[in-house]
């Protein structure tokens, strides 16, 4: 609640520009924070050179597509489908929603990616060749996403770095 109360609209807004005043051209935040979501539309449609917002996608109304086209409309210069989100179409095996999702997203004209908290869900995603980077996560963190608690590793991290390296994308 404190975080919430003291990260008003106008204090986003006033870090993010801060955050450009001092050479940061770009900012990773979602599209599923009200709050942020405000700050977003105030920010990119008020500011004459604003940094290049990077969108972490999660579904709106249950709806993958719809989210899309919103953070599109807002003026995302790329953005990534959020980590549990990779992660459960790879436990499920519904490579078709997310080559549908990613396939979507470029139709906007824009660079597609993914995230994901399993290394696995990852190299499942890249042999698929339909992402254009990927968000690999230092610590395999998903089951903070399904309730299992946080189970940070320091082994998780050579993993990831495997990744980064074998990937010919960003």
């Amino acid at each position: 609640r404190d975080m919430v109360a003291y990260h008003t609209v106008p204090r986003i807004i006033e870090t993010w520009r801060r955050a450009h005043a001092a050479g940061i051209n770009a900012f990773v935040t979602n599209n599923h924070t009200p709050h942020v979501g405000e700050a977003l539309r105030g920010y990119l449609a008020d500011d004459p050179d604003p940094m290049q917002w990077i969108a972490q996608v999660s579904p709106v109304d249950d709806d993958m597509f719809k989210a899309i086209d919103i953070v599109a409309d807002v003026g995302c210069r790329a953005l990534f489908l959020h980590g549990s989100v990779i992660d459960n179409a790879f436990t499920d095996r519904r490579e078709a929603d997310v080559r549908a999702w990613l396939d979507h997203a470029k139709q906007h004209g824009i660079p597609a990616g993914v995230a994901a908290h399993a290394p696995e869900a990852h190299d499942w995603v890249y042999d698929m060749g339909a992402a254009d980077f990927h968000k690999v996560c230092f610590f395999n963190c998903g089951s903070l996403h399904d309730g299992k608690g946080e189970k940070f590793r320091l082994s998780d991290i050579e993993h990831a770095i495997e990744r980064i390296q074998r990937f010919d994308k960003p």
